[in-house]
């Protein structure tokens, strides 16, 4: 988004929309996006010192996910309750971070001045 708030993944043949992953709720320059070794993971690293990392489902898995819990109010909640957040996040004293996943490996690499 324009913002920064949110990260939307699409299928690169199709246009459809997978994923729509939500930062925070505070703008932010998004530095760097990166997947993981088998796309099962995205990290992203802002300007706000932060590093999220989301974890990114089959279209099954995100399609059996969709009819449980919260999920089945999705229509009736805000929009800002319906994107996925990231399941882990840290910040660091550094105004600019990048971010990477090491090779064969689900360990993030942070990179931040």
């Amino acid at each position: 988004s324009e913002k920064g708030t949110l990260v939307r993944v699409f299928d690169a043949q199709t246009g459809k929309k997978l994923h729509e992953l939500r930062r925070g709720k505070s703008p932010a320059k998004i530095n760097s996006i990166n997947f993981n070794h088998d796309s099962s993971l995205l990290c992203c690293g802002s300007d706000r010192g932060t590093i999220h990392i989301f974890r990114l489902g089959t279209p099954s898995e995100i399609e059996a996910a969709s009819k449980t819990g919260l999920a089945q109010a999705k229509g009736l909640l805000p929009k800002y309750f319906s994107s996925q957040w990231s399941f882990a996040k840290f910040s660091v004293p550094s105004s600019h971070c990048i971010c990477a996943f090491a090779p064969d490996s689900d360990a993030v690499i942070a990179v931040c001045a």
